[in-house]
């Protein structure tokens, strides 16, 4: 049976939502696998029993993309703990410095 492109990436949004929380549940919550597991297909299952049929947008906007995690990270760095905060959220210390740039970047553009 062939699937079509809806289908395909629907069921990869799935994947990757309930990947992204089982993570968040065990690494940063430390449950068990199985307890994250649990919630992660919980919140997909929510969202399918909730939002069935319906065509949701993200914003795009800079201003929407500053998000939380990038404040926080920008809020917290001192110049020189790049390590400590890519450990803490789980980035690179590349992603670290790309977060701090770009976070600056629109904190200036935005006059904040």
């Amino acid at each position: 049976m062939k699937h079509t492109q809806m289908e395909i990436r629907r069921n990869a949004f799935y994947i990757e939502l309930e990947n992204c929380i089982n993570n968040l549940c065990t690494e940063k919550l430390g449950l068990d696998k199985e307890g994250g597991e649990c919630i992660a297909n919980g919140v997909s299952e929510f969202l399918m029993q909730h939002f069935a049929g319906q065509n949701i947008t993200f914003p795009v906007d800079y201003l929407a993309k500053l998000a939380v995690r990038d404040l926080e990270i920008y809020q917290k760095f001192n110049g020189s703990n790049y390590f400590e905060l890519a450990k803490e959220y789980c980035l690179s210390e590349t992603g670290v410095r790309r977060v701090i740039s770009r976070t600056r970047k629109r904190l200036l553009q935005t006059g904040g």
